[in-house]
């Protein structure tokens, strides 16, 4: 959105471009942090929507009130939901290095 090129022309169709360009701006840069935790934590997004390593539709999902990677309380929940004794669970294993998580910090497992 910051091709000036891109924005003279969008403001030749449409005048009030300008006003309306944060709040689009605003709306991709969510849309890109929901997309990275999702595919941080294995989820898998096509047209039809997201869908859990599972198998889960994203629709499923929110049906059975479970929090989604991108909110704070997923990894609290993950750990809960999946907890092996034996093993330390990571709710994000695909996550780039340097990836922060939705708290804002790297990731550590709280058990």
């Amino acid at each position: 959105m910051n091709d000036p090129t891109f924005n003279l022309l969008q403001l030749e169709r449409r005048p009030n471009w300008y006003d309306h360009l944060p709040q689009v701006e605003a709306a991709m840069a969510e849309e890109s942090r929901v997309a990275t935790a999702r595919h941080a934590a294995g989820w898998d997004g096509d047209e039809g929507g997201w869908v859990s390593p599972d198998g889960v539709s994203e629709y499923a999902w929110e049906m059975e009130d479970w929090p989604f990677p991108e909110d704070v309380a997923f990894a609290s929940w993950f750990c809960a939901a999946y907890h092996d004794s034996d093993q330390p669970l990571n709710p994000y294993p695909n996550a780039r290095p340097g990836w922060l998580a939705p708290t804002g910090s790297s990731w550590i497992s709280p058990i």
